[in-house]
């Protein structure tokens, strides 16, 4: 390790200390928030939290500012219509030579070192003819490089690109994009390829430090399809909506329902848990003093589903709880409680066939119940009012979209009941108790996050050009928007059942765009 990358490791590990893992919500400097980033997928302390600096958030979102916007173009759009290889022409558009916007991974970026890294691909290699939905046949690539890119994120510059020849453009559609975000850990990303092979690279410099053999489902899939040369459609059921993380020593690689632990080093497995998380959610790093664990949730039938807390560095489960319904969203816990599906007596009319369905084949909606943990176990503490509006889907399309964070002692929770002009709501909830301070009515998605003192609420985080957004107070007492809606000038891409997490950091937001570029916004006050 070099005097430089030494010198960040004891920079983020003394931020670490001062702010007790900000699991809390603690105040941290500016100076400290940028030296923590965002090394994961679910933000520096595994919980989706942004932590607090103190500094002053703009109250009119018309007032926010564009810091940047990149000149690579490499990410990629990320998620496309429902329709995008539907119409006459659009294969060629797409994957064709020269085209302008192409797909790419629906990843979110993360932040380390002072750079974003986003994981992607581009088509390339050999001009197919490709037969399309129409019986017709257009010109394009099936083949595709994995990418890497790191931006400086002050400025947008590119600071390397990693380019690996060998992956694939899988189908693409409303679910089923390659969604593996790149993970970091003292000095070192981990990213994963569209066949995949797993990647170790300098955060530094971008040095190839390892790499892994392709999965063979994988190649067999891809092989498949370009033998046939035919639009494709997702079919290897991967588990391409997990991101990679790094939890006590080991980096984790979901699969699925099952989680695979690996020596950083050379990536060769140590451990692997079959069925211990939703194949929808990417594991959640909950730290109990100086040790970190894994908190992951499954799906299944109501009453089948559970809760589990592992050991990162020995691959055991330490305890269950049993019981429950599936909990399709990522688990965001504070550092005495989580909150999962225990489910609601109130059942989902016609429920589509993704709908986990009790004995009598009928959908619960699914209601969150909060659990007090620590190492040796979890238990049962209160549960939101099993009415309407207090509710959350657990199928198509909205899956892991549900979302509920913890900071300061206090539940900020995007509810969704059956009646959609009545029972979306924004909801805040003491920790402890579960006793209900606000109850709002919001816009459509569920995709909010906690920015210093203020709520920002997206109004649809699953389609890209509609994306916008409102902004609220945090203070459960003052809960009234704001200011809203507001969309940036450039259309942002997005993803759809898994969402997309854009990193913050002290106030600026990165996000990705439908021309294949990040954005960065600053919305603090001048």
């Amino acid at each position: 390790m070099n005097l430089m990358r030494y010198a960040n490791m004891l920079l983020i590990l003394g931020a670490l200390a001062t702010c007790a893992f900000g699991q809390d919500g603690k105040t941290i400097t500016v100076e400290q928030a940028w030296k923590l980033g965002w090394p994961a997928m679910q933000g520096p302390f595994g919980n989706f939290l942004a932590p607090p600096t103190g500094v002053e958030l703009v109250d009119d979102l018309a007032s926010a500012r564009l810091l940047w916007e990149s000149e690579e173009k490499d990410f990629g759009r990320a998620k496309h219509t429902t329709g995008s290889f539907k119409r006459k022409g659009n294969v060629a558009a797409l994957l064709g030579p020269g085209a302008a916007a192409t797909p790419g991974g629906w990843a979110a970026p993360i932040i380390a070192e002072g750079k974003l890294f986003a994981t992607t691909f581009r088509p390339a290699g050999k001009i197919y003819d490709i037969k399309t939905l129409f019986k017709t046949v257009e010109k394009g690539h099936l083949e595709a490089e994995d990418i890497l890119i790191a931006l400086d994120a002050k400025t947008g510059k590119t600071v390397w690109k990693a380019v690996e020849p060998g992956g694939f453009v899988w189908g693409v559609g409303k679910r089923g994009g390659f969604q593996v975000a790149p993970v970091y850990h003292e000095g070192a990303i981990y990213s994963m390829g569209t066949t995949g092979r797993l990647f170790a690279y300098s955060a530094d410099d971008g040095k190839k430090l390892w790499e892994t053999k392709p999965e063979s489902r994988m190649i067999e899939q891809r092989d498949k399809h370009l033998a046939k040369s035919h639009v494709l459609q997702a079919s290897a059921r991967y588990g391409w909506q997990q991101s990679l993380v790094f939890a006590g020593g080991r980096l984790i690689v979901p699969r699925k329902s099952a989680l695979l632990g690996l020596d950083p080093a050379d990536g060769k497995k140590k451990w692997e848990l079959t069925k211990v998380i939703s194949s929808w959610t990417t594991p959640s790093v909950w730290k109990h003093g100086d040790k970190e664990y894994l908190l992951c949730a499954t799906g299944g039938k109501p009453g089948q589903a559970k809760l589990h807390l592992i050991d990162p560095k020995a691959g055991k489960i330490l305890w269950t709880v049993g019981g429950l319904h599936a909990t399709q969203f990522n688990l965001a816990p504070s550092a005495g409680y989580v909150l999962v599906n225990v489910g609601s007596s109130i059942i989902k009319e016609k429920a589509n066939g993704s709908a986990p369905k009790n004995q009598d084949g009928k959908a619960p909606f699914a209601l969150p119940g909060a659990y007090r943990i620590t190492p040796k176990g979890a238990k049962h503490i209160w549960t939101f009012p099993d009415k309407p509006h207090f509710l959350a889907p657990t199928w198509s399309d909205s899956v892991a979209r549900p979302r509920i964070l913890i900071r300061g002692g206090l539940v900020y929770y995007a509810s969704e009941g059956p009646g959609k002009e009545t029972d979306r709501r924004l909801i805040v909830a003491r920790e402890e108790t579960g006793e209900i301070l606000a109850d709002q009515p919001r816009s459509n998605d569920f995709w909010f996050q906690l920015i210093e003192d203020k709520l920002l609420h997206c109004i649809d985080w699953s389609h890209g050009k509609r994306a916008s957004f409102d902004l609220y107070p945090t203070d459960p007492k003052k809960f009234k928007m704001l200011s809203g809606p507001w969309a940036p000038k450039q259309p942002l891409t997005t993803a759809y059942q898994v969402f997309m997490e854009p990193p913050i950091i002290a106030g600026r937001i990165f996000l990705r765009t439908e021309t294949g570029t990040v954005v960065c916004y600053d919305l603090t006050k001048k």
